[in-house]
């Protein structure tokens, strides 16, 4: 949940970036401790036992990591 949050987070701030003139052309790095985030974050199955994090977190997570805007 507090891994989504911050990407959340991170793809606004790029957004707003890139409209004042500055585009981001790396990925934001999102740092966690949660093994279980980046692993879920990592893996391209989705896993029905993984309750800690909610179904649509997961795949916005996942989402923005295979379009190459964050990185976990």
């Amino acid at each position: 949940m507090v891994v989504a949050k911050a990407t959340f987070e991170a793809i606004w701030l790029r957004k707003l970036l890139t409209k004042l003139g500055f585009p981001q052309k790396e990925l934001t790095m999102i740092y966690s401790y949660s093994q279980n985030a980046i692993t879920l974050s990592e893996d391209e199955k989705y896993h029905s036992r993984s309750k800690q994090v909610g179904t649509q977190y997961q795949c916005f997570i996942k989402e923005k990591v295979l379009d190459k805007q964050i990185q976990i």
